[in-house]
């Protein structure tokens, strides 16, 4: 499974994480995660071993009472189609089983797409990181810091 994490990891992001840094990931029993697949009502168990394709994953952190996403993604060809909504909802939940009163993120504040959707499942702005992302065109990007309150 970390290899085909690894892969759509790659597909979607300019620094992609190795199949270590999933296996890692996977193995860390501070962290959430989850993944779907096609014909799965999103999101599928994290341990499933199918041959088919991954269509998006989700993963977070936590600590103490917080938790932190540390990626989301939905391959290219499906999305639009409400799974990243899907998979964050069911990490929510997750993570606020476990104990997190409070989940927080960075994004890109020139990806409008993200921000859009993590805003529509209750994320806000609380703070910035000033030229935190590097662009292909050695432009700098600041990072949104979100937030969400999970005991509401």
């Amino acid at each position: 499974m970390s290899e085909r994490l690894a892969a759509l990891h790659a597909e979607l992001f300019a620094k992609p994480w190795s199949a270590d840094t999933f296996r890692e990931i996977l193995r860390d029993t501070n962290t959430s995660g989850l993944m779907t697949l096609p014909n799965a009502s999103p999101p599928a168990g994290q341990g499933s071993n199918s041959s088919e394709t991954l269509l998006g994953f989700a993963f977070a952190r936590i600590a103490a009472d917080e938790a932190e996403i540390l990626t989301v993604g939905v391959s290219k060809a499906h999305q639009s189609l409400g799974i990243g909504k899907a998979l964050l909802l069911e990490l929510v939940r997750r993570v606020k089983e476990r104990g997190a009163t409070r989940l927080f993120l960075e994004v890109a504040d020139d990806n409008a797409s993200d921000l859009r959707l993590y805003r529509n499942v209750g994320f806000k702005i609380v703070g910035t990181r000033p030229r935190y992302y590097a662009r292909d065109d050695r432009k700098r990007v600041d990072a949104q810091i979100m937030a969400r309150t999970l005991n509401e």
